[in-house]
This record gives C-alpha cells, sequence and structure tokens, in this order.
C-alpha cells in the first residue's frame, strides 16, 4: 500500500506524497542501473578495434543493451507525487527517480470525488475525479479496507467526497478444480478482450525483445568452452541478461482475455502475447450482478460482478441511457440485480426488471 501524507503549504494548497518506495521494491531497479553502468563501463574500457567490429556497431550493440534496462529501472522505481493549488486552480503531477524530478502545472476547473473500484487484477484502485468527466489512478491497493481508509483521509483533506461500490467485500478459498468439460460440450457465453496495449508499452516491449535478441546472438557468437572458467561465467552472466529483458518485454506486451462458460459455471482468463495463448478453465462460484458505472462524460462501463468480489468488463457505451438498457437485457437473462453508478452521487439499485 502507497504511504500518504499532507502537507499544507498555504491554506489553500495541498501536496500530497506517496513516500518513497520500499526497500525491497528497489532491489531490482538498483540492479537494472548497475547492469546497465555495468555494460557501458566495460564496453568502453575493453572495446578493441577489429575488421569486425566498427565504433559505431559497438555503440549499437551498448545501447540495445543498456537502454531497456534504463527504462525498466525508471518504471519500476518511479514514484508519484500531487500538488494542488486551489487559489490558482491548477494540479501538477510530478514524476520523481531518486533525485530528479518532472512535472508542469495544469489547469482544473473542479474538483469532484475521489472513488474506489476494483479492477480486473482483483485489485482496488482509488482515483481523483476532476473536471466532471476525467480522472487520475491515486494509488492502487490489494485489500478493500486499505484503499477506503486512505480514501476517507484524503477525501477530507481535499473537502470532496468519497464513494465506493455498494456491495461487501468476502475473502474467497482456494477455487476448486473444475470439472473438465469436453470441447463440443462447451458454451462461450462471453468473451472479452483488452484489446491491445498502449503504443508506448509496446514500444517498450519492442526495445526489450531487441535487447534480448541482441544479447543472445552475442552470446552465440562469442560463447566457447575452451576458454577460461572466468569467460565461462561471463557467457551465462550474458545469458541471464537475455532471460531478464525477455521476460521484461514479456509483462509489456501481455494481453488478457476473459472467457464465460455460464452452462457449466467456469470461466477462464487467457493470457496472450501476440499469437502465443495461455489459459485454464476455473469454477464460477457465484455471477452477483451487473453493474453500470460512469467512466467519464463519454463512456459507461458495463460489468459483470462474479464470485463475490471479482468483475469482468462487459461493454463500454457512449450513452448512460444505452448503458442501462443492456444491463437491464443481461440481468433478465442471467437472472441477477443491476446496480445503476451512472450518477456516482446516486447509485442505486434498479428495480422493475421485468419491465
Amino acid at each position: 500500500m502507497g504511504f500518504f501524507y499532507y502537507c499544507s503549504l498555504e491554506s489553500k494548497q495541498t501536496y500530497i506524497s506517496k513516500g518513497s518506495k520500499a526497500l525491497w521494491k528497489l532491489i531490482f531497479p538498483a540492479i537494472c542501473f548497475t547492469l546497465a553502468i555495468y555494460i557501458a563501463f566495460t564496453s568502453y574500457t575493453n572495446y578493441v578495434p577489429s575488421e569486425l567490429t566498427s565504433a559505431s556497431g559497438a555503440i549499437i550493440v551498448a545501447c540495445s543493451l543498456i537502454l531497456p534496462l534504463v527504462v525498466l529501472g525508471i518504471v519500476f522505481s518511479m514514484v508519484k507525487d500531487f500538488h494542488f493549488d486551489f487559489k490558482n486552480k491548477r494540479y501538477k503531477i510530478v514524476k520523481r527517480v531518486g533525485p530528479l524530478t518532472y512535472g508542469k502545472w495544469r489547469k482544473f476547473e473542479t474538483l469532484n470525488y475521489l472513488s474506489v473500484f476494483e479492477n480486473l487484477d482483483g485489485l482496488y484502485d482509488l482515483k481523483l475525479w476532476y473536471n466532471e468527466n476525467k480522472h487520475y489512478s491515486i494509488d492502487i491497493f490489494k485489500r478493500k479496507q486499505d484503499a477506503i481508509e486512505v480514501g476517507k483521509d484524503l477525501a477530507q483533506h481535499l473537502s470532496i467526497d468519497f464513494y465506493t461500490p455498494n456491495t461487501d467485500y468476502v475473502y474467497q478459498n482456494e477455487e476448486t478444480e473444475p470439472i473438465e468439460i469436453p470441447e463440443d460440450e462447451r458454451t462461450i457465453d462471453a468473451h472479452i478482450s483488452e484489446g491491445k496495449r498502449p503504443f508506448w508499452q509496446i514500444l517498450i516491449a519492442a526495445l526489450f525483445y531487441i535487447g534480448a535478441l541482441v544479447s543472445l546472438y552475442f552470446f552465440y557468437e562469442t560463447f566457447s568452452l575452451e576458454v577460461s572458467n572466468k569467460k565461462i561465467v561471463a557467457y551465462f552472466d550474458i545469458f541471464e541478461l537475455t532471460i531478464i529483458l525477455f521476460m521484461a518485454g514479456i509483462s509489456f506486451s501481455v494481453v488478457k482475455d476473459y472467457q464465460f462458460d455460464f452452462k457449466n459455471n467456469q470461466y477462464k482468463i487467457i493470457h496472450r502475447v501476440g499469437p502465443i495463448k495461455v489459459g485454464q478453465w476455473r469454477t464460477l462460484k457465484s455471477l452477483d450482478y451487473i453493474s453500470v458505472f460512469k467512466k467519464n462524460e463519454s463512456k459507461y462501463l458495463v460489468n459483470l460482478w462474479y464470485n463475490k468480489n471479482k468483475h469482468f468488463n462487459l461493454s463500454a457505451q457512449n450513452k448512460a441511457d444505452t448503458a442501462i438498457f443492456m444491463g437491464k437485457e443481461l440481468a433478465k437473462k442471467l437472472k441477477i440485480e443491476l446496480y445503476d453508478a451512472t450518477d456516482p452521487h446516486n447509485p442505486k439499485w434498479v428495480d422493475n426488471l421485468k419491465t
């Protein structure tokens, strides 16, 4: 859980910081930065011109290994702070990596409210809504109660409302092994995909994959058993670096698909990287209710809640009436309730679903 503290800079200014990263969370980025410095240093000190290598070629190879490590270190060590200047109606999101900071002031019309909502990974996202239809994720929590406590405290400091979904949180026991269903008896009643990764994430993944391929090629071209033990150890360090870069590429390119088989009370989460798909069917203990949630002025999400504390996005609509109509039809078909949160200030259960 992120740690917050509040500091009144003036009577109408507030500064919110998530503090520092936990020490164990800094180990991995520290390794990435250390490897990047080590590769740069050894490339500079050990480079010997030859007919097979040129200075520009050596720089390209070194950068293809260094750049992904630097990017990975920055991503895993970055901390965000939030500055609010209520007098001048502006805010600033400051991104910190050690002593280095970056951020610029932006205008806002109003701060509306805070909300906690469970995302598709089962984590609780604390969001700040502003300018009526925009929001920003303040922090993500593993436990709902932690998110609620921080949200209430933060709402008091910002003098705005705080909302949570009207449902009890239930911890689940270990899931039982689902009954194996033959493919000819399988029904796919709902298939939802996260779609594609943002372009910047695809770009980062491509850099990691390129770095992994360059590292693997270098390992293949230089590896030989007829060398000293010290060099053999260095070869396997390169191979280990290849694996790290490859796994980092996967983390930035994997996409999740969700399939539901209501007839057999099962669901499957598919992890997809390009044409490669991995997933297995799990037991669907209960279908709880349909919710319609206002994400912004032009998007309303229709979610299916299942197994007491999990949900799945079924559709995104541009109009509240269309989303409510779809929610009603799904709720009637599945014989479950509909929760209308299109107005976050007045969420309610919908009656008369038969009409």
